[in-house]
């Protein structure tokens, strides 16, 4: 008899304007798609979430700061992590690390790369060229590193010991819609 394999899925946090996550959850845009300055440094295109609603919180916070005139909110969606790329995982972010070297060897157009290239360039790279790597994975996994933690529960000094800390987020990059189960609806963050 054949096992059932389990699929595993989770609710994860986005916060945009109340206008982009309107759209989103009635089906006007599909994925709120990232266009921040960094994301070459993150996870390259594709919509954010953080894991937990605290996450979330905090950069609605942020956004708030940084763009007062605008409304923001947050949405929790339900979403399958079948086609999961867990660059947590050093084995798998090694495995992606070879294929980039491979990919951007064989690339006229990534000549121009410099040695160091971000993340979330080469992944942008990656799932352009190969539309195998798009299949297989939707959704992508990392963990990001806040040193601006208030949380005094934990001793977050700096230090070179292995403890715990809530300064480390785990951050999702959904590169296909496909992966979102339910788009959710906007919470009440308060």
């Amino acid at each position: 008899m054949e096992e059932k394999k389990e699929i595993p899925q989770i609710y994860l946090y986005h916060c945009n304007t109340k206008e982009k996550c309107g759209n989103f959850l009635n089906n006007i845009l599909e994925l709120i798609k990232s266009s921040h300055k960094y994301d070459d440094y993150w996870l390259g295109k594709g919509m954010y979430y953080w894991e937990n609603l605290g996450n979330a919180k905090y950069w609605k916070k942020d956004k708030t700061r940084k763009n007062p005139n605008d409304e923001f909110v947050i949405i929790k969606s339900f979403v399958s992590l079948e086609k999961l790329l867990d660059l947590t995982d050093n084995d798998i972010a090694n495995k992606i690390e070879i294929l980039w070297e491979k990919l951007s060897n064989q690339s006229l157009e990534n000549k121009n790369f410099q040695n160091k290239v971000p993340i979330g360039a080469k992944l942008n790279f990656i799932y352009k060229k190969l539309d195998e790597f798009q299949k297989k994975y939707n959704i992508v996994k990392i963990v990001g590193i806040n040193y601006k933690s208030k949380n005094n529960f934990f001793d977050e000094r700096k230090n070179t010991k292995v403890k715990p800390s809530s300064t480390v987020k785990i951050i999702y990059n959904v590169k296909d819609g496909s992966c979102i189960i339910k788009k959710g609806e906007i919470i009440n963050d308060k």
